[in-house]
Formats: structure tokens, C-alpha cells, sequence
């Protein structure tokens, strides 16, 4: 499993450190690819363009360089989630766009492209099955659940042995307890 999670490391860290560079090196090309999709406004598509390309190449080192990898694969299943939802969002409303997806690469939006980027999808996610430890998730997941469970002992919650365990019995809370505080 380990080899495995390190093959996929590498894939996707190579893949967003080559997809980073060449958008890089070709702002105004990538941003213009990012108008193009009329997902967002003018302003957040500045931002998306020269933002995207470095937390590409941020993330392709950290997966390739192993530094940080649960937290670049989950970011990196993030982004791939936004390409995939982005371009099929372009391609189901017929836009004849350039992708984008490699920088100044003329690839016109297309059923492969959306299959393309749902399989990168499918790889982050499956790395990140392998990279990820998810205890802390369900860890944190379960303390959130137990803050909306009254203590046991308080009086709005009966003490165990008050509590009915047979079926077809009424519950029997103690007269000194008051739903008011």
C-alpha cells in the first residue's frame, strides 16, 4: 500500500508541478482561459489566475517532496473537484473554450476532457484514501456530536437506571426534574 500511495504522490505532484509551471509561465493566456468558463466575476478571476498556478506548484512539491501530504492531498482532491465541477459545468452549456487545464495548451472543452478530469479526481481521491489518516476527522467528528449530548447526571438527562430498556414502557424521569434551567 505504501508503494502504491508514493506512485500516486508522485502521478498527481508531477502532474500539478507541470500544470502549475506552464500556467505560470503564461498568465494572461490562463487567465483569459479563466474568463472564458463566466463562472465568476472579473475580479475573482484575477485572483483564481494568479492564485491557482502557485498553489499548483505549492502542492506538486509537497506531494512529490512527501512534506505535509495529508494536507496537500486533501487540498489537492479539492482542486481537482473544482476542475472536474468547472469543466463540466462548461462543457454542458456548450462553451467552446480553451480548458486552461495546461497553460497555453489550445485544448478545446470537450467529453474526454471532463472524463480526463474526473479520473485525476478519481486518483486524488484514491491517494488520499491511502495518505490520509482519517481518525482525526472522526475524532473531531465525534467530540462535535458529544457537545449536543446533555452530560450524564445533569437533570435533563435520566441516570441509566431510570432509563426504560424493555419495549412498550414509558420513560420514568424523576419528579425533581424540570426542563426549565
Amino acid at each position: 500500500m505504501k508503494s502504491l500511495s508514493f506512485v500516486l504522490r508522485l502521478l498527481l505532484g508531477g502532474l500539478l508541478l507541470y500544470s502549475g509551471l506552464a500556467k505560470f509561465k503564461l498568465p494572461y493566456e490562463f487567465l483569459a482561459a479563466v474568463n472564458a468558463y463566466a463562472i465568476t466575476p472579473p475580479f475573482i478571476s484575477v485572483l483564481m489566475a494568479g492564485l491557482l498556478p502557485l498553489l499548483e506548484i505549492v502542492l506538486g512539491v509537497c506531494l512529490i517532496g512527501g512534506v505535509l501530504t495529508e494536507g496537500a492531498t486533501i487540498l489537492t482532491v479539492v482542486l481537482c473537484a473544482f476542475f472536474t465541477v468547472a469543466t463540466s459545468s462548461a462543457w454542458m452549456r456548450g462553451l467552446q473554450i480553451n480548458c486552461g487545464c495546461f497553460g497555453g495548451a489550445a485544448e478545446k472543452i470537450s467529453g474526454f476532457l471532463v472524463v480526463r478530469s474526473a479520473a485525476f479526481l478519481a486518483l486524488a481521491l484514491l491517494s488520499c484514501a491511502f495518505t490520509v489518516r482519517f481518525d482525526w476527522i472522526v475524532g473531531a467528528f465525534g467530540r462535535g456530536l458529544r457537545a449536543w449530548h446533555w452530560p450524564a447526571g445533569s437533570r435533563r438527562s435520566p441516570e441509566p437506571s431510570q432509563r426504560s430498556h424493555r419495549a412498550g414502557t414509558a420513560l420514568v424521569i424523576p419528579e425533581t426534574a424540570t426542563l426549565s434551567s
